[in-house]
């Protein structure tokens, strides 16, 4: 077990991390925003399946690619989160238990926009253990996993990397706090989690349920 106290920020990914990949939240958002693409830039739905895959790859955000590919205002594009379908996204009761035993800040650093996180974490029912929503308006459109938006991220909420620890369902998005000398945790919840990029170094502990794993792991 790690001692709870040596940890002054909780640092969480939203989307795939706080609740599992099978609610099918991402892949709502990916049609919905290939939908809307196809529309503006007048092209058919397959081409815009591969435009998104391209401006994901180039720029590693489908709203920054946009906007500096095509000049596209990033509000325009996050009215497309308002319809998505969460009927289905419960309270998270286990989650929430385990998040309310933490001493310290917990911030969201997503690439998602502030509306969309709020919401989410509302529906889970643990909006209200989070301090600070580090989205991808705050964050100027750098996404994860660019190192500059971390250490604008440290900056920002005068965060001291080596008393911090990080979850996070994409490998990738953990090298850089790792490189700063934050803790990290894979959260398996999606197929690219279990990618040979999870066995890297820049990964300190694997996570299958993140409400077990903190319950489990942390003690006051």
């Amino acid at each position: 077990m790690i001692a709870s106290n040596n940890i002054e920020n909780w640092v969480f990914d939203l989307d795939n991390t706080l609740y599992p990949a099978s609610l099918g939240i991402i892949e709502q958002a990916r049609e919905k925003v290939v939908v809307y693409m196809a529309d503006l830039l007048k092209i058919t739905h397959e081409e815009s399946i591969h435009l998104y895959r391209e401006l994901h790859k180039d720029y590693g955000s489908i709203m920054r690619g946009l906007k500096i590919k095509h000049n596209l205002q990033p509000k325009d594009l996050f009215e497309t989160m308002r319809g998505l379908d969460l009927s289905h996204v419960l309270p998270d009761i286990k989650l929430h238990k385990a998040l309310s035993k933490l001493k310290g800040r917990k911030i969201i650093f997503t690439n998602a926009p502030q509306l969309h996180a709020e919401t989410m974490l509302e529906k889970l029912g643990i909006l209200q253990h989070f301090d600070h929503i580090y989205d991808i308006s705050a964050a100027n459109y750098i996404p994860k996993p660019l190192p500059e938006t971390y250490n604008n991220f440290l900056v920002k909420y005068n965060i001291n990397p080596a008393n911090s620890i990080m979850f996070e369902d994409v490998p990738m998005n953990l090298k850089p706090a790792s490189d700063l000398g934050m803790m990290t945790v894979l959260v398996r919840n999606n197929p690219e989690s279990f990618l040979p990029d999870c066995k890297k170094d820049y990964i300190d502990h694997i996570a299958d349920d993140i409400a077990e794993w903190l319950h489990n792991t942390y003690m006051e």
